[in-house]
């Protein structure tokens, strides 16, 4: 019990992710159907949706570079060195959460088809849930999982873990905002339209916390012992 509580911050996530999905197949059809017209045979063109397709990265694509100006600078401006290690938080998890996890080794490999490539919306390939990867070539780049743009929304969690181990409610308040609106906004904005199913965009958050939390603890060690 001393041990659950002392990780709890690793340990929820992982225990909702694994309630979660033997239902995420299911949970997937059905929320995607919600946003599906059969009638037109697609899914939404909403102008709000084109609109945070476009532009809803761009708060935490502007943080991360905030972040690696100021640690860069860290180096040649003595009063900004306290900053250095919390601005390397910040670039790393957008670098490897984002980036590299995300993108480069699971987005790009995993196999597993957009909902509006699937045929039970009109496509051409089989449904597959995102526990069974593909990764063999196939006739269209299949490429559901996770997502990319609710990485970005959800790399705000880094504010959470930084204003937990400065003990700066500020940046905590500011981290959680952000996340649940922008995570929300980019995860909402690519199921409708079609371009994600609800297991995806929910493992791009677990994915984030996760790189987060291991992040500051590499950097940070006892702090982060003492924090979580």
């Amino acid at each position: 019990m001393h041990y659950f509580k002392r990780h709890r911050r690793w340990l929820w996530p992982l225990l909702i992710w694994l309630c979660l999905t033997p239902f995420t197949a299911h949970l997937d059809l059905a929320i995607s159907r919600y946003f599906y017209s059969v009638k037109a045979g697609h899914f939404s063109s909403n102008l709000v949706y084109q609109w945070a397709y476009c532009y809803g990265t761009w708060p935490g694509l502007f943080l991360a570079m905030v972040a690696l100006i100021v640690w860069a600078l860290s180096f040649f401006t003595p009063a900004w060195k306290k900053w250095r290690s919390s601005a390397l938080l910040l670039v790393l998890t957008c670098a490897i959460g984002s980036g590299l996890i995300v993108h480069a080794i699971l987005k790009d490999n995993w196999g597993r088809p957009r909902p509006r490539q699937t045929t039970e919306f009109g496509g051409q390939l089989h449904f597959r849930p995102y526990y069974l990867p593909h990764f063999a070539k196939q006739a269209e780049e299949a490429k559901s999982f996770p997502s990319g743009h609710s990485s970005m929304g959800f790399y705000f969690v880094a504010l959470i873990v930084l204003g937990s181990a400065l003990n700066k409610k500020v940046l905590v308040y500011t981290g959680i905002v952000c996340t649940l609106i922008l995570g929300t906004l980019l995860s909402l904005t690519r199921i409708a339209q079609g371009g994600h199913f609800f297991s995806d965009v929910l493992f791009s958050g677990l994915i984030m916390w996760w790189c987060t939390l291991s992040i500051n603890w590499l950097l940070h060690g006892k702090n982060h012992e003492r924090t979580y």
